[in-house]
C-alpha cells in the first residue's frame, strides 16, 4: 500500500516536472517570436562606403576623350552651351560641354567634367579654364599653399602636367570651397581647355559652416579652416574615410583618362 502511494507521488512529481517543462518551452517559443517581430536597429552607412563593382568607359568625340568611371555614379548627363551669338560680346562668348555625374545619393553635385573653347566667357563661369599653352606656370611649384585657402600641385594626366588646385570663394555671399583639375586638350577638338571640378564634402562643409556674410569674423575664420581643408586634401592626410574615397575615386578616373581622335 505504502509502495504504490510512492509510486503515484512519483508519477505525480514526473507529471509536475514534464508540464513545467513544456510551460517553459512555450515560454522561450513565444519570447523568441517576439524578438524576431520586433524591427531591427538599421545603421546608416555613409553615402561614399559604397562598393564598386563595375568601370565603365565615358567617351566623347566631340572633345576628343576617354576616360573611365564607377557604375555607382549612374549615367553622365551631358549639356552645350553655345555663347557665339549672345551679347554682349565682352561677358559671353565661345562654347562649353558640361558632363554631370551623380553622387552615391543619386545627385548631380560633386563632380563635373567640363570642356571649353579657347575664346569661352560667361559671368556665371568663374573658373572656366579655355586652355593655356604655359599651364605649368599657374602653379610655379611642385605643390603650394595660401593663407586664403588656396593650393596647388602638378600631377600627370595621359602623359602630361596638369594643375590640381583647391580653392575657397564668397561670391555673392555664396561660399564654395571645392578642388579643380585642368589642363590642356592634346586632341584635335575645338575645346582646348578641360577641367574635372569637383567637392571634396566633409572638408568643404567643415569650412563653409564657420562662413556668414554679415560677420567678418566668422569669414576669417572659414578662409583659415580652407587653408587647412586645403593642405588636408593635397596631402590626403586629417580628413574623413568618405573623403579620401572621393579622393582616391578621382584619382583613378584620371588614371584612365586618354585623348582620341
Amino acid at each position: 500500500m505504502v509502495e504504490n502511494k510512492l509510486s503515484s507521488e512519483k508519477k505525480v512529481l514526473i507529471l509536475v516536472i514534464v508540464l513545467f517543462a513544456i510551460i517553459a518551452s512555450l515560454s522561450v517559443v513565444s519570447y523568441l517570436s517576439s524578438v524576431k517581430k520586433t524591427s531591427p536597429i538599421v545603421v546608416q552607412t555613409p553615402a561614399t562606403n559604397n562598393i564598386i563593382t563595375e568601370w565603365i568607359t565615358y567617351s566623347n568625340s566631340d572633345i576628343g576623350v576617354e576616360f573611365k568611371y564607377p557604375s555607382t555614379l549612374g549615367t553622365p548627363e551631358v549639356f552645350q552651351t553655345d555663347n557665339t551669338n549672345k551679347k554682349p560680346e565682352d561677358v559671353f562668348a565661345g562654347k562649353k560641354i558640361d558632363v554631370f555625374f551623380k553622387d552615391f545619393n543619386n545627385n548631380y553635385s560633386w563632380l563635373l567634367f567640363v570642356a571649353y573653347t579657347s575664346d569661352y566667357k560667361s559671368f556665371k563661369d568663374l573658373f572656366a579654364f579655355g586652355g593655356n599653352n604655359n599651364i605649368s606656370n599657374e602653379c610655379l611649384k611642385p605643390l603650394s599653399y595660401s593663407g586664403t585657402g588656396e593650393s596647388c600641385k602638378i600631377i600627370g594626366v595621359a602623359n602630361d602636367r596638369v594643375i590640381w588646385k583647391n580653392y575657397f570663394n564668397e561670391d555673392e555671399c555664396s561660399p564654395i570651397f571645392g578642388s579643380q583639375v585642368y589642363f590642356n586638350n592634346k586632341s584635335q577638338s575645338i575645346y582646348k581647355g578641360l577641367s574635372f571640378m569637383f567637392h571634396i564634402k566633409d572638408a568643404e562643409a567643415k569650412v563653409v559652416d564657420l562662413y556668414s556674410c554679415v560677420d567678418d569674423k566668422a569669414t576669417e575664420q572659414a578662409y583659415l579652416e580652407a587653408a587647412v581643408q586645403s593642405k588636408n586634401i593635397m596631402e590626403k592626410k586629417n580628413l574623413s574615410e568618405g573623403d579620401l574615397e572621393q579622393i582616391n575615386l578621382i584619382e583613378q578616373m584620371l588614371s584612365t583618362f586618354k585623348f582620341i581622335e
